[in-house]
């Protein structure tokens, strides 16, 4: 079979040309019908090409104004941000080195006053040991005989205890004798004071330059987010400032002392502090509330018939109670709380946070006297009994204090009865449940001589008295009731009080014949009202007040203004437009606060955005700012008649 092959188109007019006239018109009609076809998809197809071309150029050009819209604004917002972040980390550092200088201050006082009390603790304890010793090696006599073992059993438990803390504080006498605090602590050369004149230049530095600072934070934030080349950022107001002052160094006082901010700033709602608001450093204060009896329950306190004998209470605890308020504290009680809490944990039998405690306040007295330090004695103790005897009769005024060694026990029954000190029926009398030590050293003003008629041994007294509880589960003293019969024929349970029997045993421990302590001031040479002591930065009160929104606008708030030309990518003439400005501009709020204390001690500034407010004021602030120097004053000039051309559409165009 032949193959099909296509006809010419020669031999296909030849065809048309031999049939009849009818047939030629009808072929000749089909050929100029098919050319026409040709003509017409070429030109649709040729639209459809410029239609498809102006649509990607137009999806190319919207996708980069999108972007760049988005990038934009992006950057007016990280601009934002950035200038009020700086100026509300800059506020922070200066309430942080404020601080830090307090806490300085507070350091002087302690740490200067740290080699003379550990001195004191040390002869003093060491004075205590020999004399506890020597009155061990004497022993405790007298009826019964187990009593006074026993007795003897815990003088020789607080000779090891105290033995055990001398141990301990010998070297850190041994570490405070070894160097010399005061090249730490002495005005002007110690090193604490050169930190306090550090730290008072820095602040300075600080509010000098937070305004220029913030602007480069700004700038430097806008070309971070910046996708092309002809693009700008900066900050409104063009140089920030921040009203403050310098105060002086009694301006330390009240933080140093009494936790709380200096006096003429001092607000219970608006200017907390830094101890209260940041660290929770507080005692809080009470009213009402139910007392609910503890263990001991103890009604009666008895009569011990002596000074020395520490008369028990009850371990209840108080419930319901209101909180009616509080009282902050500062550096320096921070700092003598912890030692009292180590005095008590490690050097319970010392005296260590008591010397701390007022040669501390003592220095602070040299710059800020307060009338309210009592008196520490130079420990000079006489422990041998016949000696105190004869200094007692030269004349006992000479004695500043007298001290004895107590083991004081409590039991269910007297000391004449059989069953005297059976197991579960005494216990020493711990007379605060937070205090797990006994025996004890007890101290008493002056001279105290106790009853010799309660005399058992060689300068071991024994004094005896009793007091009144419901119950003791410690002594084996349980609960009594007492059935009562009502008017109305009904029966009520009453408890009924029982007698505990207390038994004290004081040996004689010496006499404290010491001067007053004299203490020397790290503040020689200081003048405390000299125009460069150091002293805190803090915000001009009477301009940025914190109740003043005008101000908190005009000072604390921020604009990030952000522009990048919007040319398309593709047919810039068709798709640009007649715009007079052919740029985008976005403008994004910040502001800077502090919700805990509005002052420059407490580090909690914030930065956050915010809705932009008050938009005639940033067209003023833009025409009439000063020119940071990372922008250029075209940008500024230009952007000045963009805002003031939309000033009036203001409304419509932040209400997107």
């Amino acid at each position: 079979m032949t193959p099909k092959t296509e006809t010419p188109l020669s031999v296909f007019n030849s065809r048309v040309a031999t049939r009849p006239r009818s047939q030629r018109r009808v072929a000749t009609r089909l050929l100029s019908n098919d050319q026409r076809q040709r003509g017409v998809i070429l030109v649709i197809t040729m639209l459809s090409v410029l239609l498809l071309a102006g649509l990607v150029l137009w999806v190319l050009n919207l996708g980069q104004q999108v972007n760049h819209r988005v990038t934009t604004q992006n950057t007016a917002d990280a601009t934002a941000r950035a200038a009020g972040g700086w100026i509300a980390r800059s506020l922070n550092t200066v309430a942080a080195n404020n601080t830090d200088m307090a806490r300085y201050i507070a350091l002087i006082n302690v740490l200067d006053a740290m080699p003379q009390a550990v001195d004191y603790t040390r002869r003093e304890s060491e004075l205590m040991l020999e004399s506890l010793g020597n009155q061990n090696a004497s022993g405790v006599t007298g009826s019964p005989s187990q009593l006074s073992q026993l007795v003897q059993t815990f003088y020789e438990q607080l000779y090891a205890e105290l033995d055990e803390q001398v141990a301990d504080i010998i070297p850190t006498d041994e570490f405070y004798k070894s160097i010399d605090v005061r090249r730490m602590t002495r005005f002007p050369d110690g090193s604490i004071w050169q930190a306090l004149y550090g730290l008072d230049e820095l602040n300075g530095a600080i509010m000098d330059n937070i305004g220029e600072m913030a602007q480069v934070s700004a700038v430097s934030a806008g070309r971070v987010n910046r996708i092309t080349g002809d693009s700008a950022a900066f900050a409104l107001p063009t140089v920030p400032t921040i009203p403050y002052r310098r105060g002086t160094f009694d301006d330390f006082e009240r933080p140093v002392l009494d936790g709380r901010v200096p006096d003429d700033i001092d607000d219970e709602q608006y200017n907390r502090g830094p101890w209260d608001a940041v660290f929770g450093w507080r005692d809080f204060t009470y009213e009402g509330g139910t007392y609910v009896d503890g263990s001991r329950s103890v009604v009666g306190g008895g009569n011990p018939g002596n000074r020395l004998s520490r008369r028990p209470s009850s371990n209840g605890q108080w419930t319901d109670r209101e909180i009616t308020g509080y009282r902050p504290f500062g550096p320096q009680s921070w700092m003598l709380r912890r030692i009292h809490w180590y005095r008590d944990d490690e050097l319970f039998h010392t005296r260590l946070s008591m010397y701390q405690s007022r040669l501390t306040r003592y220095k602070s007295e040299y710059v800020w006297p307060r009338g309210q330090t009592r008196r520490v004695i130079n420990p000079d103790w006489i422990i041998d009994w016949d000696t105190a005897l004869a200094t007692a009769g030269a004349g006992s005024s000479d004695i500043r204090e007298t001290a004895y060694f107590a083991v004081e026990i409590k039991s269910k029954y007297p000391r004449t009865d059989s069953r005297f000190l059976t197991p579960g029926t005494w216990a020493l009398d711990i007379i605060d449940p937070d205090w797990d030590y006994k025996p004890r050293i007890a101290y008493s003003n002056g001279w105290y001589r106790l009853d010799d008629s309660r005399k058992i041994c060689d300068h071991v007294w024994r004094y005896e008295w009793e007091y009144q509880v419901y119950y003791d589960p410690e002594i084996g003293v349980p609960p009594e009731y007492e059935t009562i019969t009502n008017d109305d024929g009904t029966t009520t349970q009453v408890p009924v009080t029982q007698p505990v029997y207390r038994i004290d045993h004081f040996a004689f421990a010496g006499i404290n014949v010491g001067p007053d302590a004299s203490t020397d001031s790290p503040y020689t040479g200081f003048d405390p009202n000299a125009s460069d002591a150091p002293a805190p930065t803090d915000l001009d009160h009477g301009t940025v007040d914190r109740v003043d929104e005008d101000a908190r606008w005009q000072y604390l708030s921020y604009l990030g203004v952000a522009r990048q030309t919007d040319m398309p990518q593709a047919w810039a003439s068709r798709f640009r437009g007649e715009r007079p400005y052919q740029n985008m501009v976005a403008i994004a709020q910040a502001k800077v606060f502090n919700n805990h204390s509005w002052d420059l001690w407490t580090q909690m500034w914030r930065a956050e955005l915010e809705p932009v407010s008050n938009y005639e004021g940033w067209v003023d602030a833009i025409a009439n700012g000063q020119l940071p120097d990372d922008v250029d004053p075209q940008d500024i000039e230009d952007l000045a008649k963009y805002f003031s051309a939309t000033a009036p559409l203001a409304s419509v165009m932040l209400g997107h």
